[in-house]
C-alpha cells in the first residue's frame, strides 16, 4: 500500500458538535469524537450517575462498557483511546511551530519536542521531563514530535490491537466468518464455541486480501452520504410546504375576520395558536432529522477517509480489521439512512380546529371540513387545495 507523508483531514469534523476535533478519542466501533463531548453526551443521557456502566454510541447505537465501574463522565470519557491518526494530521495542518499543549492552555509559549501517543499532546522538553515524573504516565509511549509529524502513518502501526466491543478491557484478536464479527478471546469463549469458522486475525487478513471489496463497500458509503444529501432536501422541502400551507390558512383568516364580526377575534386567536404550535412541532422534528443527517454525513465521509488513508498507508492487517468494522458500521448506516428516508417522504397535511358555527362560510370560501374524533370541524388543507398553494408557493 503507497505511503505518503501527510494526509489531509480538514474533512474530519466531530458527528457531535459538526466542529474540528479537539482531543479526539475513539469508540470501540470506531466513530471518534471530541474529548468534551464524550463527556457532555455522557452527562446528558437519561439516568446518567456514577453507577451506570454502559453507553451506546451517538453515531451507531452501539453498545459500549465502562472498563471501571463509579467512573464520573470526565473520567469515563478519558478512558476512550486517543485517536491518533486523527490528533497528529490535525497538527500538521494546525501546528506547524510544534507549539507544547500544555504550555499553550496556559498560555505560555513552548516549542514541543515530544509527542506522547496516549494522551495526545505534544510536549515541551520541560513538560516531558514532569510527565515521565508522575507513576500514571510512565507506562506512557514518548516519541520525537517531528517522526510523529513527519510519519504519521505510524499513527496507523497499533490500528488491528483495537479493543473487543464486548470486553473493552481486551484486545480483538480473532474474526468469526459465521457471524462476521471480529471478537476477543473471552468472545470466542462464551459466544462462538459452535462457530466453525473463527480465524486468527493474521489468517482473516489473508483471506480479505484475496476476496478484498474495498470499492464496493466505498460505492456503498458513498451512496449513502448521497442519499443522506436527499433527506436533508426532502425535509427543508416538507418544511417550506407546511409553512406554506399555514401562511395560506392565515391567509384566509384575514378575509373571514372582516366578514365574521363578531367571532373574528377568537376565530383568528384560535387559528394563529395552532399555527404556531404546528410550525414549531415541524421545525423541530425537521431540524432535529437535519442534525442527525448532518451527523451521518460527517460520520460517514470520516469512514470513507479514513478507509482510503489505511489503505494508502497501512498493511493489509491493519487494512482487513478496518474494513471489516466500517462494513459492520456501514450496516448500521443503511438502516438509519432508510429510517430517516422514510420520515420525509410525504409532506403532512394540515389539519386546525375551527369554530362549528363558521362551517357554511368556511365551505363557501373554498376550505376542506371533515369532522374529527371529538366532534369538532376541522379545517384541511391538503391535496384538494394543491393547485392554490402552488401558486402561493411560487
Amino acid at each position: 500500500m503507497a505511503n505518503t507523508s501527510s494526509v489531509d483531514v480538514n474533512f474530519l469534523r466531530c458527528p457531535i458538535c459538526l466542529e474540528s476535533f479537539k482531543h479526539p478519542r475513539m469508540f470501540p466501533c470506531m466513530h471518534t469524537f471530541c474529548e468534551d463531548c464524550i463527556k457532555s453526551y455522557i452527562s446528558n443521557q437519561d439516568g446518567a450517575t456514577e453507577e451506570r456502566t454502559e453507553i451506546k454510541c451517538y453515531v451507531c447505537n452501539r453498545t459500549t462498557r465502562a472498563q471501571t465501574k463509579g467512573l464520573d463522565a470526565a473520567e469515563w470519557a478519558k478512558t476512550f483511546p486517543i485517536n491518533n491518526f486523527v490528533f497528529i494530521n490535525q497538527n500538521i495542518n494546525q501546528n506547524e511551530e510544534r507549539r507544547c499543549d500544555p504550555c499553550w492552555s496556559k498560555e505560555l509559549h513552548s516549542t514541543a519536542k515530544t509527542f506522547c501517543k496516549d494522551c495526545g499532546e505534544l510536549l515541551c522538553e520541560e513538560c516531558k521531563k514532569y510527565h515521565k515524573m508522575f507513576k500514571a504516565f510512565k507506562s506512557h509511549s514518548l516519541v520525537e514530535a517531528d517522526d510523529a509529524m513527519k510519519k504519521p502513518e505510524k499513527s496507523l502501526q497499533y490500528l488491528h490491537q483495537q479493543n473487543c466491543a464486548q470486553h473493552i478491557d481486551v484486545k480483538v484478536e480473532y474474526f468469526c466468518k459465521n457471524h462476521e464479527v471480529l471478537c476477543c478471546a473471552k468472545c470466542v469463549t462464551a459466544d462462538h464455541r459452535k462457530c466453525d469458522s473463527v480465524t486468527e486475525l493474521e489468517q482473516f487478513a489473508l483471506y480479505i486480501a484475496k476476496n478484498c471489496k474495498e470499492d464496493e463497500l466505498r460505492s456503498k458509503l458513498t451512496e449513502l452520504y448521497a442519499n443522506l444529501s436527499t433527506v436533508i432536501v426532502m425535509s427543508e422541502r416538507n418544511t417550506r410546504i407546511v409553512k406554506s400551507r399555514t401562511n395560506f390558512i392565515l391567509e384566509k383568516t384575514k378575509n373571514i375576520k372582516d366578514q365574521i364580526n363578531n367571532m373574528a377575534a377568537q376565530f383568528e386567536d384560535s387559528i394563529i395558536h395552532q399555527c404556531q404550535q404546528l410550525n414549531t412541532k415541524e421545525d423541530t422534528v425537521n431540524a432535529e432529522t437535519r442534525a442527525k443527517c448532518e451527523s451521518l454525513k460527517a460520520a460517514i465521509q470520516g469512514s470513507i477517509k479514513f478507509l482510503d488513508a489505511v489503505f494508502q498507508m497501512g498493511n493489509g492487517l491493519q487494512a482487513s480489521v478496518t474494513m471489516q468494522k466500517i462494513l459492520e458500521q456501514t450496516k448500521e448506516y443503511e438502516s438509519m439512512v432508510s429510517k430517516e428516508m422514510l420520515k420525509v417522504k410525504e409532506a403532512k397535511e394540515v389539519q386546525l380546529g375551527v369554530p362549528e358555527n363558521a362551517e357554511e362560510f368556511l365551505r363557501q370560501e373554498g376550505f376542506d371540513l371533515v369532522a374529527s374524533k371529538n366532534a369538532r370541524v376541522l379545517v384541511r388543507v391538503g391535496q384538494s387545495l394543491e393547485k392554490v398553494i402552488r401558486d402561493c408557493e411560487s
